[in-house]
């Protein structure tokens, strides 16, 4: 078996601070528009956790570009960026350890409805106190391979030493295609896509 290859990302305060502000931003727009935008604090932090990843994948690969998220021009496909041309969506999972292959990464079933991307990528937020410490960027699948590889939990069922809290879909970082930089050409093999 080959050994799996994740990319750790830097990041800075000022993109910590990008995130807030997004995050905050989204929040209002959703109040305006009658949404009702839970704002408690696992959807907090999680949510920082994903637009963070999304400024470290924006600054790691500068030819992304992000997709328009609140006001009326807001993106109506649901995605987060795009990347190679592709429409990708990105994930992230908070831990309080480094990622390993046998950890799982998963899209929530509710969203899974609407959300139509061509790619999924996914990163571990290792974080102290839900202050980030590292983010891992551990793979991405194509939407069809995602489904095809994932296993369906409902809430209720027992996710490894969790009691799932909402019906998702789950698959291994290890089943996750790696994204190899090929520095010799500046540019990005997606493995297996």
């Amino acid at each position: 078996m080959k050994k799996k290859i994740m990319i750790e990302l830097p990041f800075t305060e000022e993109m910590v601070l990008r995130a807030k502000k997004r995050l905050e931003n989204i929040f209002k727009d959703s109040a305006k528009r009658g949404g009702n935008f839970k704002q408690n604090t696992i959807l907090k932090y999680g949510s920082e956790a994903g637009l963070l990843f999304e400024e470290a994948f924006l600054e790691y690969f500068p030819e992304s570009k992000l997709v328009n998220q609140t006001g009326e021009s807001r993106n109506k496909f649901n995605y987060d960026i795009i990347f190679q041309g592709k429409k990708c969506e990105l994930k992230a999972v908070l831990r309080t350890v480094k990622p390993s292959s046998d950890y799982a990464c998963s899209v929530n079933a509710y969203t899974s409805k609407h959300q139509k991307p061509d790619m999924y990528i996914f990163s571990s937020i290792q974080h102290k106190d839900y202050v980030p410490k590292t983010i891992t960027l551990v793979g991405c699948l194509s939407r069809e391979d995602f489904y095809r590889k994932a296993k369906f939990l409902k809430e209720g069922d027992r996710d490894f030493n969790n009691i799932v809290k909402k019906d998702k879909y789950n698959v291994l970082i290890s089943q996750l295609d790696d994204i190899i930089i090929n520095r010799t050409h500046d540019g990005i093999d997606w493995d297996s896509v």
